[in-house]
C-alpha cells in the first residue's frame, strides 16, 4: 500500500526531532530506508509543497529599507543597530551588512518548518 505525503511528512518531522540517523530512524520506525531517503530529499528541496506563505504569494522576495526614527543621534544604542525577525522559535538578527539572498533562503526554510 502506498503511503500519503502527510504520512511521510509526519515521519520526516519525527525523524528531525529524534536526532537519530536516517538508518536508525528507519529501522526503529519499520520503514524502508531507501524510500525514506527519497522523501527526505523531496522535503529538503521543497518538491513536496505544503500550504505555506510561499504558495499564496510570489516566491520572489522584495526587500525594503527600514530605518529607526531617532530624534537624538547621540542616543543611538545597540537595540537600534539590528533588526530582529522571529519565525517560530528562531530569531534572526539582521545588521546593515546582511546578505539578502542568504536571508531569503533562511526565511523560506524557517517558514516551511515552523
Amino acid at each position: 500500500m502506498r503511503k500519503s505525503r502527510e504520512w511521510w511528512k509526519a515521519h520526516y518531522d519525527n525523524y528531525l526531532l529524534s536526532k537519530l540517523s536516517i538508518a536508525k530512524y528507519s529501522n526503529k520506525s519499520n520503514i524502508n530506508k531507501s524510500t525514506f531517503y527519497g522523501w527526505i530529499k523531496k522535503f529538503r528541496e521543497g518538491n513536496v509543497r505544503e500550504n505555506t506563505i510561499e504558495e499564496t504569494n510570489s516566491s520572489e522576495v522584495q526587500w525594503a529599507s527600514i530605518e529607526p526614527i531617532i530624534e537624538d543621534v547621540n542616543k543611538i544604542s545597540k537595540e537600534y543597530s539590528a533588526l530582529k525577525i522571529i519565525i517560530g522559535k528562531a530569531i534572526i538578527e539582521i545588521t546593515s551588512d546582511f546578505n539578502p539572498k542568504l536571508l531569503d533562503a533562511v526565511t523560506k526554510v524557517l517558514i516551511k518548518n515552523a
